[in-house]
């Protein structure tokens, strides 16, 4: 009877370190998605998009949908208040942006998973640490760029993690050149 219930306690707590370690998985929208694909992602999830702002520069060929961070990475605290923006050109996915604003004296979160993805960044500025923070640092995954940043906006500070694809180089500079008119 005591193998039993350890047994049983040992693969409750498996599962639930399992379910806490993946609670947000973005790899799940892997670069190249179409956006319809996305949606039906979104949809199974019951991930409703947000409404879009002035904010995003659209084209015909350039698009961004954006999600609450807690729809999409449900479970995980630290995506509360949190948007997700997922950008298309030409109907592929090519970057997934994470945004959090933080008052003055709150500790930044977005960075924590960045760092549980992407590796722990050791040597991060002296400015981090600061009472009025800023920092910026780049990880160069296998298939992606990823960049970290803390903004000081005056009246609290913006936590912003881009996630870009390597292999759609070719769709960022159309798009560049077309937006600069070249």
């Amino acid at each position: 009877m005591r193998k039993i219930i350890l047994i049983s306690l040992l693969f409750i707590q498996f599962f639930v370190t399992t379910q806490a370690s993946a609670a947000c998985n973005l790899s799940k929208f892997s670069f190249g998605l179409s956006m319809q694909d996305v949606e039906k992602k979104t949809k199974a999830m019951n991930a409703i998009n947000l409404p879009a702002t002035s904010g995003f520069i659209e084209t015909d060929e350039r698009h961004t949908i954006a999600f609450q961070g807690e729809e999409i990475c449900k479970g995980d605290k630290t995506f509360f208040g949190a948007p997700i923006d997922m950008t298309f050109i030409e109907n592929t996915l090519v970057e997934i942006r994470l945004f959090k604003f933080i008052e003055y004296g709150d500790k930044p979160e977005l960075v924590n998973w960045a760092e549980s993805v992407y590796g722990e960044k050791t040597n991060k500025p002296n400015t981090f640490y600061q009472e009025r923070p800023s920092a910026f640092w780049m990880w160069d995954g296998s298939n992606s760029m990823v960049s970290y940043s803390l903004i000081d906006i005056g009246y609290g500070l913006d936590e912003v993690i881009v996630i870009q694809s390597d292999k759609h180089s070719d769709l960022f500079k159309k798009d560049s050149e077309k937006e600069d008119g070249i």
